[in-house]
């Protein structure tokens, strides 16, 4: 699976366009479509879950979040960049847009 979401930036908390891409366990995203490129980072999901937050109810863009974060135990996030060396995320939890509550639902089954 991939599309467009937005993602919350892990030291300064601004939101994101990112393109995702969801192959086997690991959740990629990039800073555009093109994915020949290294990606800005990557998600391990095995050991982490992924949670729907419910929609404040505003007309908000950004109002259907989801989460994915670790689940029974702390799961390492990997960044990769130049020479795909790995150095540790910023993240503890992602903190992810979708575009539709529709988009939202398809995700979370995708990453489940």
């Amino acid at each position: 699976k991939s599309g467009w979401l937005r993602k919350q930036g892990g030291v300064v908390k601004s939101w994101h366009r990112r393109w995702f891409t969801l192959k086997g366990d690991t959740l990629y995203y990039y800073s555009s479509e093109d994915e020949s490129k290294s990606p800005l980072g990557s998600i391990f999901l095995p050991s982490n879950k992924v949670f729907e937050i419910p929609s404040p109810g505003s007309p908000d863009p950004e109002k259907f979040f989801f989460e994915v974060g670790p689940g029974s135990h702390f799961v390492i996030i990997y960044f990769l960049g130049e020479g795909r060396s790995q150095v540790s995320g910023n993240h503890a939890t992602y903190q992810i847009c979708a575009a539709t509550n529709e988009e939202r639902k398809e995700w979370i089954k995708a990453i489940r």
